[in-house]
């Protein structure tokens, strides 16, 4: 399991990749867990800001790597076009959890 450091910027949306590797059959998810920006602007940092997916990223548990990729969101919240921050993403199946990347860096690529 991996995701990216850098995050595309979308003006609404923030593209996120990475990829993701499950034995078993049947397709699993990923999923943000603990995502977030810091708010920068001229001068200095403001508070973090939460972000994640959009929507279902899914992928085949075939025990193949498969690349996948997202869009984060902050709902109620402008996206910085300059932060960076930290980003967990898990892989699962049901309630079970398949694979972490742990706590990651992130930061935005224009």
């Amino acid at each position: 399991m991996s995701v990216q450091s850098g995050l595309t910027y979308n003006v609404t949306t923030l593209t996120v990749a990475g990829s993701a590797t499950c034995g078993g059959g049947g397709q699993a998810g990923v999923t943000v867990v603990d995502g977030s920006l810091e708010q920068m602007f001229r001068g200095g940092v403001g508070g973090p800001i939460a972000v994640r997916l959009d929507g279902p990223v899914m992928v085949d548990c075939d025990g193949a790597a498969h690349a996948w990729q997202g869009h984060l969101v902050a709902p109620g919240r402008a996206l910085p076009n300059d932060s960076g921050g930290m980003l967990t993403v898990t892989l699962s199946q049901g309630e079970t959890v398949l694979a972490t990347t742990g706590s990651q860096p992130i930061h935005i690529v224009t």
